[in-house]
């Protein structure tokens, strides 16, 4: 338990680990909408893109399931 407890918190200390939820949390998103970042132009657009994300049950799923696997310890002992 106290190596998992120092997993995380190496983790959460890392900037890449949150550059890399940013990622997950964009890139799936505009993807299955057709979308790049320059159509995000306006917060109207960003607001639509969010709407359109939370009634997508198949884009949610994706989304945590992504998400849990950027918590995965990629470091085999």
């Amino acid at each position: 338990m106290k190596e998992l407890r120092q997993f995380f918190k190496e983790r959460v200390q890392n900037p890449e680990f949150y550059i890399r939820v940013i990622l997950i949390s964009f890139l799936p998103i505009l993807s299955y909408f057709g979308m790049s970042q320059t159509d995000l132009t306006s917060w109207a657009s960003i607001g639509d893109l969010v709407v359109r994300f939370f009634s997508n049950p198949y884009l949610i799923g994706l989304w945590l399931f992504t998400l849990v696997q950027s918590f995965r310890n990629t470091g085999a002992k």
